[in-house]
């Protein structure tokens, strides 16, 4: 029989968060479960992010300036 290994708890809680802080998803949400975008950030190699705060929300997220 063989018994499968028990992950390390003590690995698990010293990974390392983003630099973004958010709360879920290894840092790159927040409380909400929405993406952390930042200024100038590239979104989909399309639209670069113009602000760090949104300027609305929408029905199924946030809502953004970009370029």
């Amino acid at each position: 029989m063989v018994v499968p290994a028990v992950p390390d708890i003590e690995a698990s809680r010293n990974r390392q968060k983003s630099s973004r802080g958010g709360l879920h998803n290894g840092g790159y949400d927040d409380e909400n479960y929405d993406y952390i975008l930042k200024d100038g950030e590239c979104f989909n190699t399309r639209y670069i992010i113009l602000t760090e705060k949104p300027i609305g929300k929408g029905s199924f997220g946030q809502v953004y300036s970009s370029l």
